[in-house]
This record gives structure tokens, C-alpha cells and sequence, in this order.
């Protein structure tokens, strides 16, 4: 299976060993839930704000919610948002607004898909 792209294979929607180490790490458990749901809570808005940065071609909004997805993509180990972000940022530093916009697309579905998965995770006794 491929990624939106089409020439990357498929990333996990959510790596629990990312959530797992930051726990060990921190030797805090319920502050990295809090966080990963907060994470999962923000992640419309995230992605709205996204999008409405990219219509209005506002490269400096763009950029700063391309890049806090981006990293607290990859601190929770939201695999496919974090690569997303990263191919967001590459086009909005070249100001290629129409695949951007057109990548961004891609945000919707794969924010659901993490924000179950989350849910999930903290769901689960391994959590």
C-alpha cells in the first residue's frame, strides 16, 4: 500500500512505542495521556487552521501550524501526520500553494484516523 503520494509506503497512523518511551522517559504517565488526548483534542482545529493559512496563501500562519503539527505529530508518533507536516513545510517554503492545498487534503482523514487511534491507545491497559 502506498501513501497519499502514491510512491511512499504507508506509515502507522500511531507508533504506541512514541506515547510508551516519552512515558519511560518522563516517569509520568498521566501527564503523556493528558498530553496525547490534549494532542488529539487540538487536532481540527490544527488542521483548520492549516488550511485556512494555505486558501489565503499566508506563509508565515502556514508555516507555524504546519510545524506544530509536524512536532507534536512526532513527539505523540502520529506517523502519517507528522509526514504530512513535512511535505506541507517543503511546499510552503516554496510557496507552492496549489499542492499544498491539494496535500492538505490528505490532513482530514488521516487527523480522524489518529484521533481514534489515540483514543484507543488510552483506552487499552497497555495505554
Amino acid at each position: 500500500m502506498h501513501g497519499p503520494r502514491g510512491r511512499e509506503p504507508l506509515r502507522p497512523t500511531l507508533d504506541p512505542h512514541a506515547l510508551r518511551a516519552l512515558s519511560a522517559a518522563l516517569e509520568d504517565h498521566e501527564a503523556v495521556a493528558l498530553f496525547a488526548a490534549t494532542y488529539a483534542d487540538l487536532l481540527d482545529r490544527r488542521v483548520e487552521r492549516i488550511t485556512e493559512a494555505l486558501l489565503a496563501q499566508d506563509q508565515s500562519a502556514a508555516m507555524d501550524g504546519v510545524l506544530s503539527l509536524k512536532v507534536s505529530s512526532a513527539t505523540v508518533g502520529a506517523r502519517t501526520l507528522q509526514a504530512l507536516a513535512g511535505d506541507l513545510e517543503t511546499l510552503v517554503r516554496t510557496e507552492s500553494w496549489v499542492k499544498a492545498t491539494s496535500v492538505a487534503t490528505h490532513l482530514v482523514p488521516a487527523a480522524r484516523a489518529v484521533r481514534v487511534a489515540v483514543q484507543a491507545f488510552l483506552a487499552s491497559p497497555r495505554g
